[in-house]
């Protein structure tokens, strides 16, 4: 993930906070593929495809989703999408193992 540094959306923001949200924004990013992987498996594809995009977008917005207010509650719900997808996919996995 290479992106330039830009000013600072929000003056008040300190460089390490940035990049604490920007890793934050990462790890939420690799956990969306995992997860992503992980559906794709249990035959859940169009969830696999949406939990992909997103895992891309999030990539991709990092420095914005880090830099701004709006960010914060993107990031916020993307931790939500990780917690409810894992228990589905959870779900489904003991399902498979069960039939």
């Amino acid at each position: 993930m290479t992106t330039e540094k830009l000013p600072l959306a929000n003056p008040f923001l300190s460089a390490d906070l940035v990049d604490q949200k920007m890793v934050l924004a990462s790890r939420h990013a690799e956990c969306l593929k995992r997860l992503s992987t992980r559906a794709a498996r249990v035959s859940l594809h169009d969830l696999a495809n949406h939990l992909q995009e997103t895992s891309s977008c999030i990539d991709r917005f990092a420095y914005e989703l880090a830099t701004t207010e709006s960010g914060a509650v993107v990031l916020a719900r993307a931790a939500r999408l990780v917690t409810t997808a894992e228990r589905i996919l959870a779900k489904r996995e003991r399902q498979a193992v069960v039939h």
